[in-house]
């Protein structure tokens, strides 16, 4: 079966199948035929886990293998970092590791320590969606060098393919009956999509349950189908054909409090497992982040809480060992200060939880900006607008500046209670419409510069609304802006000789034929209507 793959570029991490632990004690007490742990953590290389599959071909690919340094990002517990950084240090690569914050829970610290010690670089952020917005190359590993978070490229999905390619030869061999259902956690969706795509090259059509360790805006079916798309893609390139996926599940129900935020039902399955396997010589430790909520989700299923499953189960074990890993003395020293004072004063993940504080957050922000918009503006002497507020009227006047260039100084004054009078006539559907353009030319600024849009010289007014006129979403708004100012600006009379307008026609003095005008030089010459 792994003939399927075995002509892609490997670094030659994975040497042997992952091994098979059989549960027949809790199998019996879920109601199921059998349960087997896949144990991709005694994957030997790396210090185990699934995130080794995904290396093992995507650094052997051109773009990362000949790169003189690798990026990528994660949490501060991070294992797709953990393993990044123990392949650096194999092969003598540098590392620059992006990390940002996540609760402390059972092996956090003991990641973090080895990757404050060993990575060349660390590029501290403040949380997941601050990363984002000032580095988006890396959510999806664009650049040379550069890994996604999770390590699920499609070269990655395609490592974790060849899993599922071991199930069927293991299947072949006798050592494990053919699953009815396949459970695993789900975070950047490297490993459910790549078990979908393994399954299906190895003809095998197990329902695959992805148990969601984040956010449900993190987890969709529609992000996960399109990294299945891209490997798809990735592999036909390649002369590899994929037929039609296996069914998938996206469940929801063990995120608890968002992301890295352990669960008390994750803890227990936690408990359960590792007294389930503690005669053996490498009992299973999972982590609270996805795994234990993962294996959670099993057993409350089977408790009834949800739809149960039935028949064969296989859960794939995808955490690293739980041995200690090495660190240096002082690795604390190469973190941020504000890092560390977390660290000493946040050690569990009590008090505020992840949702909570993007709650807060949320109403901080929303705050933050009606603050923003309505205070810090110079007074407009004697404003009395019907429906646009003072903040708005500086808005039109340093908009105007930039889309009208040239017009005098008292048709930019004027322009705002133009286009006041003029939203008078309007439905309020569009008068919101208005609002919301105003807010956002002059607040989008804060995702770029410093200073929201009028408080920028005309330069840098000029220079944003031009970068911001060659977005798809910004060119609405933009021509938007842009018929609102004209329309106040040239409905005055002082403007009008910059247009070579001269005012309308009174009693019964000649029209001049402009358009007839234009018409005739358009036709050739000698025309004549026939």
């Amino acid at each position: 079966m792994s003939s399927f793959l075995n002509h892609l570029d490997r670094l030659g991490l994975i040497k042997a199948p992952a091994p098979l632990t059989a549960l027949p004690t809790l199998a019996a007490q879920l109601g199921l035929r059998s349960l087997t742990l896949k144990r991709d953590d005694l994957l030997p290389a790396l210090g185990g886990g699934t995130k080794v599959r995904k290396l093992d071909l995507s650094l052997a690919q051109p773009h990362l293998r000949d790169a003189p340094r690798w990026t990528s990002a994660g949490a501060i517990g991070s294992g797709h970092l953990v393993a990044l950084i123990a392949a650096g240090r194999a092969l003598e690569r540098p590392i620059d590791a992006h990390i940002f914050w996540e609760p402390v829970s059972s092996g956090v610290t003991d990641s973090l320590a080895y990757i404050a010690s060993y990575a060349t670089r660390i590029i501290p952020h403040r949380g997941r969606i601050g990363m984002a917005l000032t580095a988006p190359g890396l959510m999806v590993g664009r650049g040379r060098g550069a890994l996604p978070p999770g390590g699920s490229s499609p070269a990655g999905i395609a490592g974790v393919a060849m899993g599922a390619l071991e199930i069927a030869a293991q299947i072949d061999a006798g050592s494990l009956a053919r699953p009815d259902h396949v459970v695993v956690p789900l975070g950047s969706g490297g490993a459910a999509a790549g078990l979908r795509i393994g399954f299906a090259l190895a003809g095998l059509r197990p329902t695959i349950h992805a148990f969601s360790a984040v956010e449900p805006m993190f987890a969709s079916r529609g992000r996960l189908e399109r990294l299945c798309k891209a490997t798809i893609r990735w592999l036909a390139d390649r002369d590899v054909w994929v037929p039609s996926l296996p069914p998938l599940s996206i469940r929801v129900e063990q995120v608890g409090g968002g992301y890295a935020i352990p669960t008390a039902a994750g803890q227990a399955a936690r408990e359960t497992l590792a007294a389930q396997t503690a005669g053996q010589v490498e009992p299973v430790a999972l982590e609270d982040v996805y795994s234990a909520k993962a294996m959670a989700g099993l057993i409350d299923g089977q408790a009834g809480r949800r739809t149960r499953l039935g028949g064969h189960v296989l859960f794939w074990v995808t955490p690293r060992r739980m041995a200690p890993l090495p660190s240096l003395d002082g690795w604390q020293y190469r973190l941020p200060r504000w890092l560390v004072r977390r660290l000493d004063t946040r050690p569990d993940y009590q008090g505020m939880t992840r949702r909570r504080a993007l709650t807060v957050g949320v109403l901080g922000l929303a705050g933050g900006l009606v603050a923003a918009r309505t205070l810090g503006y110079p007074d407009w002497p004697g404003w009395t607008g019907t429906h646009l507020a003072p903040w708005e009227a500086h808005v039109l006047r340093a908009a105007g500046e930039v889309l009208t260039p040239g017009v005098p100084p008292a048709a930019l004054d004027a322009l705002p209670a133009a286009v006041d009078r003029y939203l008078v006539g309007l439905p309020p559907a569009a008068v919101r419409e208005v609002h919301l353009l105003l807010a956002c030319i002059e607040h989008s600024t804060l995702l770029q510069l410093d200073a929201r849009f009028t408080a920028l010289d005309l330069p840098a007014r000029t220079q944003y609304l031009d970068r911001f006129s060659r977005t798809t979403q910004g060119m609405t708004a933009w021509r938007g802006l842009r018929d609102l100012c004209c329309m106040g600006v040239y409905q005055q009379p002082i403007t009008w000789p910059a247009l070579g307008y001269d005012g309308p026609t009174i009693g019964d003095a000649v029209r001049p034929d402009t358009y007839g005008d234009l018409f005739s030089r358009a036709l050739p010459p000698g025309w004549q209507p026939g």
